[in-house]
């Protein structure tokens, strides 16, 4: 090796000190900054590149010249052997990374790249120029960068790695959250999420609000004023979090500031990943597409890949980087109802286009550095060993968490840091109990006597003498409350999901959303007799697209729902023999949350196409004969009272709002006015979704509500598992 400039060494060494080899050190040691193990890892990239190369990665003719080049200049890497495999210059990439949390993590885990080089030695060579300087084959230096990577394990590089501790001890510890003011179990998405680097963990909080904990730290800040966030993600040097939004997806700085639109999406969300390349792969629930990709900076994005409809696959989902490897993980959803159990994982290789499956039963797959995939199963985790460069898993898959909390459409709620951190949420958090109340108009609550459970929307009968109540623990169903007797009694039996209840005006039937005799697993729109009698009867047919109800109109002959698929539109079904279906609100954006006013002439609704969702009401039902805003700075889930005089609707973070109506022939309208603040449940965050989640009383003098239990010494909402990947070195040793 040629001679590089060295700094003198002192007796001691403190922060700020530079000291070594000039040409060997890393960008935080030449700026004496404080270096970790990382510091390392570049030194043993700057000699393998040197091996490789016959010249220097940073050469200089003095110090001060080496110096500069380091912090400011790339390696040369077009001066690599034409024959270099493409897994050896990744690897040599991710050891000279500038930035240490981009950095390879362990120097074990380039020991095993090179072990499987070395087990493989037909090159996968690169594309490069031809060097000037003479240069050794891979067959003659890959034994040779064994022995220097086995040297600097058993030696260490200087003053660290001969300092090195023996391998870090797995600790776990709890973070307690509130439904109020912790994570919002959406139930669609994955609701919290790690930085790469380990440092920093988010999950979505109430009223429009990340929650932002760093690890040192005892309590998380907000970053605030994000509008409905869900489907959280960092960047790859954890400085943004990433999200979705109303259609959109967004980006705003881990410490705060105002968000920015990365670009438009056209259904709800089912992912995202943001990869090195300063790109995001992102996935929704729109069944005629698959993975997206979109710059970072903003633009148009561009599909990547796109379900086999005649394979039977429905949708692709949980889009995840491959560390190291220009290659992403997904899910594959199967025709039938989506879970974890009847998905696949697979791997779309984004360098050449293709993809492959890697492993059936299986959902939301994330790769950890060292050789493992993480995946859900069984309502667990399990990891199996993945070979980066082949882009394949070996060996049989090991059980390593028995319980975890998974969304109805296969998202498991973990995530994992280059650095083996591990965060989830405990099996089963995911939906907490939940009280009924009545409230009254000045915010005094009045307990009800029905039995806390999972309730996720509630529906007055139009008598006021029952609730139709949409329960989600044990089988998503149905149920009925009759206030005078006093009883919980179950109205949908099917072992299918079955959600979102309206009551049809004479309150002899509910109206519901099931994906019962659906053989793509989407929701049709049911109605069943109150009384029990009879069977579900299917009113909507639909193969394609989820429809789900939302409004029926007071002379019994209409009921309007919701279609999603490509984008979210208002429908209007009638109820006469041949349910005819026609458009009523049409476009690129979401439209939802229908209500028909008591009077049968004016429909409420939210859209986003101003940005944000708000209030807006059209004649019903000539909807194209005008639209009126009523919420003024953001607001859904529209209600009428009985009386038809009066608009309710919830305000960003949860509160309720009243509007004054004039019955005249025209709209008019009063200001919008606060009832009481928010302290209810309101689904996965405004915005969030389809469904209504509180109903007025006939008398229109009080409110049902639904009220988040409080903690009684219940398992924390998140667990961290520090060094996780101690477990994984343990569970699935190398051979």
């Amino acid at each position: 090796m040629t001679s590089a400039p060295t700094f003198a060494a002192p007796a001691i060494t403190m922060a700020g000190m530079i000291r070594g080899t000039a040409a060997y050190m890393a960008p935080e040691q030449a700026r004496g900054k404080y270096v970790d193990k990382r510091a390392d890892i570049w030194a043993f990239g700057c000699v393998l590149y040197e091996m490789i190369s016959g010249t220097r990665a940073f050469g200089g003719d003095d110090v001060t010249d080496t110096l500069a080049f380091v912090i400011t200049k790339e390696p040369d890497w077009n001066v690599l052997p034409l024959n270099t495999p493409a897994a050896l210059v990744r690897l040599l990439r991710r050891c000279l990374a500038k930035d240490p949390t981009d950095r390879l993590r362990d120097i074990g885990d380039a020991r095993i790249e090179i072990k499987e080089l070395l087990a493989n030695p037909t090159p996968d060579s690169v594309a490069l120029r031809p060097a000037t300087s003479p240069r050794l084959t891979w067959r003659r230096i890959g034994p040779m960068a064994a022995a220097v990577l086995a040297a600097a394990v058993a030696t260490g590089y200087g003053v660290r790695l001969s300092m090195r501790p023996a391998p870090s001890r797995v600790s776990r510890f709890g973070i307690a959250t509130t439904a109020a003011g912790g994570v919002l179990f959406s139930r669609i998405d994955r609701d919290v999420a790690i930085s790469p680097e380990g440092s920093r963990i988010a999950y979505v909080g109430s009223g429009g609000t990340i929650h932002v904990r760093a690890m040192a730290q005892l309590e998380p800040s907000m970053v605030s004023g994000l509008g409905t966030p869900r489907g959280v993600f960092f960047s790859p040097n954890g400085q943004w979090i990433g999200f979705f939004d109303a259609g959109m997806i967004k980006k705003v700085p881990v410490a705060g500031g105002p968000a920015t639109i990365v670009c438009r999406v056209a259904a709800g969300s089912r992912g995202a990943a943001w990869l090195a390349d300063d790109t995001i792969v992102f996935a929704t629930n729109d069944v005629s597409g698959g993975l997206q990709r979109v710059p970072a900076s903003g633009g148009d994005p561009a599909v990547l890949t796109k379900p086999n409809r005649e394979s039977g696959e429905a949708a692709y989902a949980w889009p995840e980087a491959v560390t190291g490897s220009p290659a992403v993980l997904f899910t594959i959803a199967s025709t039938s109802a989506p879970s974890v159990d009847n998905s696949q994982v697979a791997v779309f290789d984004l360098k050449a286009g293709t993809q492959k499956t890697l492993l059936r039963n299986g959902s939301d797959a994330h790769h950890l550095p060292g050789g493992y995939l993480v995946y859900g199963a069984g309502g667990g985790l399990n990891a199996v060993r993945f070979d980066v460069g082949r882009l394949e898993v070996s060996g049989n898959p090991v059980a390593v968490l028995p319980q975890i909390a998974v969304t109805q459409f296969g998202a498991v709620n973990f995530d994992v840091a280059t650095d083996g951190t591990l965060l989830y949420v405990p099996g089963g958090a995911q939906e907490a109990a939940r009280s009924i109340v009545w409230v009254d108009r000045e915010g005094h609550e009045e307990p009800t006597k029905v039995p806390p459970r999972a309730f996720a929307y509630a529906r007055v009968s139009p008598d006021g003498t029952r609730l139709a109540l949409d329960a989600r623990d044990q089988e998503s169903d149905i149920w009925i409350w009759s206030f005078s007797r006093e009883t919980l009694t179950r109205l949908t039996f099917d072992p299918a999901t079955d959600r979102f209840p309206v009551w049809a005006a004479d309150g002899r039937r509910v109206f519901f959303g099931s994906d019962r005799m659906n053989t793509a697993g989407l929701a049709n729109v049911f109605w069943q007799a109150v009384d029990g009698t009879g069977t579900a009867e299917r009113l909507t047919m639909s193969t394609t697209r989820l429809q789900v109800p939302m409004s029926a109109s007071p002379d019994g002959k209409t009921l309007v729902f919701r279609e999603t698929l490509p984008s979210a539109d208002l429908m209007a079904l009638s109820l006469d023999a041949g349910h005819e279906v026609r458009p009523l609100v049409k476009s690129s954006f979401t439209e939802q949350n229908a209500e028909i006013s008591p009077d049968g002439h004016w429909m409420a609704y939210e859209s986003n196409d101003a940005g944000q969702f708000e209030v807006f009401v059209r004649p019903f039902p000539d909807v194209d004969a005008g639209r009126w805003q009523i919420s003024t700075g953001g607001g859904t889930q529209p209600l009428w009272s009985r009386t038809g005089q009066e608009l309710f609707y919830l305000a960003p973070g949860g509160s309720l709002m009243g509007v004054r109506v004039d019955r005249g022939a025209s709209w008019s309208a009063s200001a919008p006015a606060k009832l009481f603040d928010e302290r209810y449940y309101h689904g996965g965050g405004p915005g969030s979704g389809t469904g209504r989640t509180y109903d007025v009383a006939p008398d229109g003098r009080r409110f049902v509500m639904i009220k988040p239990e409080e903690s009684r010494g219940a398992a924390p909402g998140l667990i961290v598992v520090q060094n996780w990947i101690e477990e994984l070195r343990r569970l699935l040793p190398q051979k």
